[in-house]
């Protein structure tokens, strides 16, 4: 057995154990001390005290409902506890004729697309790769979304298959296929639609530019047909304060924290008062927001000059591609942390990136940063993630600036001396 051989054997075990730690915790309350990844990866599930795929029973309720002509989002009451929160796109689960008794079934089809797709993104040739592999999938935002059998997996797996698709190949069937898959990934999660933007950018002939922009045009159109259901989705879909990321999250904490606070001080004036100014903040946090994804944006448009090193330019689109996701869920207010596995498309330019260890541990402090959650550790994580949007703010406005009839100068330096990183 060759290196090769090695490498993806090691890395097909590590997706097999991040896995079972999943069913593993569902299935029994303890873990033998020995078994220690397992036993870690399970204690990063408890968004919930047990998880139990919740959201992948959610899901195929609202397929039962389907599959009877009915809305499931016109239900006003929990059935068993289940509120169902999902747009009409989740639909296709009824096709396949799947109920809640399917729920592992469901649940073990994303984990295994996503691994598959994961596999396919950063192919696991070296050591390094294997590493990295490690570090993503026992990672709190993807084990979290493994314990609660989350849709998002899916809505991964379809980004990652629509940009490759789309950028690394010029057939036009692949480039038709890359635009169908990213409106269905829309349907499911709206943000996937801010990727046509990224296609409209590479590609050069204007009948695939007036593609994208049709692309858009349909998204937009189902939209505004579902509006009604988009709404009751965003007012049933609970407020992430724990495992989560974005621009309102601490003033969204610091109410959460003082509405639950039962000492003297609640219900006073003064403590009214106290909960007006940070609702009220929530509005300078998202302006403060807009303004560092402008002027950073701006800044890197002016800076003319490549952040990847050499003619790279799928890997290119691909990083650009997540931190263009990062950065636009990032704007959404609250995200939970399972969007934040959109940045395993930044893996594959690493190794020609200016800064490659800067890219590479900014990537793996944001999936692991929802481990810091409280206290001091909490504003640490907080810090780390505004910066990143600065950063990756800045790298997209470098992107831009190459491609808008302006190049940056090719300076010839050495590729990264990282090597083999992916």
């Amino acid at each position: 057995m060759n290196g090769n051989q090695t490498n993806w054997l090691l890395a097909l075990a590590i997706h097999i154990l991040a896995i079972q730690s999943a069913f593993f915790w569902v299935w029994n309350t303890t873990v033998p001390n020995w078994f220690a990844p397992v036993k870690y990866a399970s204690s990063q599930l408890r968004i919930v005290e047990k998880p139990d795929f919740f959201d992948a029973k959610v899901l195929l309720l609202g397929s039962e409902f389907y599959r009877s002509g009915q809305n499931p989002l016109l239900e006003e009451e929990p059935i068993d506890g289940i509120l169902y929160n999902y747009p009409s796109g989740w639909q296709f689960l009824s096709w396949f004729s799947l109920d809640r008794s399917d729920t592992i079934l469901l649940s073990a089809i994303f984990a295994v697309g996503f691994s598959v797709g994961l596999l396919i993104l950063i192919p696991p040739d070296a050591l390094s790769s294997v590493l990295i592999h490690a570090l993503v999938v026992f990672s709190p935002p993807y084990l979290n979304a493994l314990g609660m059998g989350n849709g998002e997996l899916l809505v991964v797996v379809l980004i990652i298959a629509a940009m490759k698709l789309g950028v690394m190949s010029e057939r036009i069937s692949s480039r038709i296929s890359s635009i169908v898959i990213l409106i269905f990934a829309a349907t499911l999660k709206l943000y996937p639609a801010v990727l046509l933007g990224i296609l409209f950018i590479q590609y050069r002939k204007y009948s695939w530019k007036i593609a994208t922009v049709i692309a858009l045009g349909i998204i937009v159109a189902w939209g505004l047909v579902n509006l009604d259901d988009i709404r009751l989705v965003a007012s049933r879909t609970p407020q992430a304060f724990h495992s989560a990321f974005g621009c309102l999250l601490i003033p969204l904490r610091a109410e959460n924290s003082l509405i639950s606070y039962t000492g003297s001080f609640s219900g006073s004036s003064a403590y009214n008062n106290v909960i007006i100014q940070i609702a009220n903040s929530q509005f300078w946090f998202r302006l403060f927001y807009i303004f560092i994804v402008i002027v950073f944006i701006t800044l890197g448009f002016f800076k003319n000059r490549s952040v990847i090193i050499g003619n790279h330019r799928k890997a290119e689109l691909l990083m650009i591609a997540g931190m263009v996701l990062f950065i636009s869920t990032f704007g959404i207010g609250a995200s939970w942390g399972h969007r934040l596995l959109c940045l395993v498309l930044c893996i594959p330019a690493v190794r020609f990136h200016r800064q490659p260890r800067i890219l590479l541990t900014t990537i793996i402090i944001i999936l692991w940063g929802n481990l810091l959650d409280s206290g001091l550790l909490f504003i640490i994580a907080q810090l780390i993630f505004w910066t990143a949007v600065a950063w990756f703010s800045f790298q997209v406005g470098c992107f831009l600036r190459q491609n808008h009839g302006m190049p940056a100068p090719d300076v010839m330096v050495k590729t990264s001396t990282v090597k083999n990183l992916v």
